[in-house]
């Protein structure tokens, strides 16, 4: 059996299903052994089976996702939430650089109540708009893991989940920009940029 892949491997299960069920017919129940229509139902069971039994596509990977530094004019700000459930406890982290990757500002901060970890999130992204608004620089990137708190900064409607207030918070900051922009970044970028 290991010379048969998937697809060769449910053919011959199949087809050896209906040879037994022609062979059962023939022999309790007196009919006659019909090749043609063996294979037919041969195929058609085949057919039922793969559509109950969808393969899992394997995820294609990813290529590694690598920090990069931001044109020249703009500064980078990188902004990432931990959350601990058991405490309700996050923290924040927040690391701004210019075009040549220098660190030009930087800040961990403790979120003593915490909701969730999109809260935390959420927080993370504030403190670093808050950052950039108290530094007054005019053209900034915004970085997060959280692909779900992006969505919600380019979102126009009113945010009304627990951290609408927040989001809605950010969205009046990012107006204080002559250039801002949000991006979603992989954790492992997020995590280059330490070295």
């Amino acid at each position: 059996m290991a010379l048969l892949n998937q697809h060769e491997f449910e053919v011959f299960l199949v087809s050896l299903w209906a040879i037994w069920s022609e062979r059962n017919k023939l022999v309790w129940e007196g009919g006659d052994c019909n090749p043609a229509h063996m294979a037919v139902w041969a195929l058609q069971l085949l057919e039922e089976y793969q559509k109950i039994h969808v393969r899992q596509k394997k995820r294609g990977t990813r290529p590694r996702t690598k920090w990069s530094c931001p044109p020249s004019g703009r500064l980078k700000i990188n902004v990432d939430g931990a959350f601990r459930k058991e405490e309700r406890t996050g923290r924040v982290g927040v690391i701004a650089r210019d075009g040549q990757g220098r660190c030009v500002a930087a800040l961990s901060r403790h979120i003593p109540y915490a909701q969730s970890a999109l809260h935390v999130e959420a927080e993370a992204v504030r403190a670093g708009l808050l950052i950039a608004f108290y530094h007054q620089w005019e053209n900034i990137e915004v970085e997060s893991d959280s692909a779900i708190m992006l969505q919600a900064l380019t979102r126009e409607e009113e945010d009304l989940t627990e951290v609408g207030t927040i989001v809605n918070d950010c969205k009046s900051y990012m107006q204080a920009f002559n250039f801002v922009s949000v991006w979603h970044i992989f954790r492992e970028a997020m995590l280059l940029l330490i070295d």
